[in-house]
C-alpha cells in the first residue's frame, strides 16, 4: 500500500513538472495528463486487484467462523464430559474408600465376635467339666455313702 502511494505521488510530481515546463502546447499537455491518468488508473487497479474475490473471501471467512464455533462447542462438550467423568471417578473413589472402611469395621467386628465366641465356648466347656466333676464327685460320694451304709 505504501509503495502504491509513493508511485501515485511520483506520477503526480512528474505531471506537475511537465505541465510547468510552460511549452504552451495544449495537446502535449493533455497527452501528458492522459498518460498520468492512465498510470494512475493502473496504480489504482493494482491497489484493488482481486476485489472480485471479496465474496470468495467472505464465504471462506464464514466457513472458518462456523468451523471455529463447531470446534468450540465440541471442545466445551468434551471439557464438560471430562469434568463429569472426573467427578464421577472421585465419587466412586469416595464410595470405594467408604466400603473399605466398612469392610475393615466388619472384620474387626467379626474378630471381636470370634473372640467372644471362643471365650463363651471356653467358659461353657469349663462349666461342663466342673459339672461333670461335681456329678462324678457326688456319685463317688453317694457310692461311698451307700457302701458305708451297707457295711454297717
Amino acid at each position: 500500500m505504501e509503495h502504491q502511494l509513493r508511485r501515485k505521488l511520483l506520477l503526480q510530481t512528474k505531471l506537475v513538472k511537465s505541465l510547468d515546463n510552460g511549452t504552451g502546447d495544449k495537446i502535449k499537455d493533455l497527452e501528458r495528463e492522459l498518460t498520468f491518468i492512465k498510470s494512475l488508473i493502473a496504480v489504482c487497479e493494482e491497489e484493488h486487484e482481486g476485489e472480485h474475490d471479496v465474496d470468495e473471501i467472505k464465504t471462506e471467512l464464514e466457513t472458518l467462523i462456523r468451523c471455529t464455533l463447531e470446534l468450540s462447542a465440541s471442545l466445551r462438550k468434551r471439557v464438560t464430559n471430562h469434568v463429569m467423568t472426573r467427578e464421577m471417578k472421585e465419587q466412586l473413589w469416595r464410595e470405594v474408600a467408604s466400603l473399605r472402611d466398612e469392610i475393615a469395621a466388619l472384620k474387626i467386628s467379626k474378630e471381636t465376635q470370634q473372640r467372644q465366641l471362643t471365650e463363651h465356648e471356653s467358659t461353657f466347656h469349663a462349666t461342663k467339666q466342673q459339672q461333670q466333676q461335681l456329678r462324678t464327685g457326688k456319685a463317688f460320694d453317694t457310692e461311698v455313702y451307700n457302701k458305708s451304709q451297707a457295711a454297717r
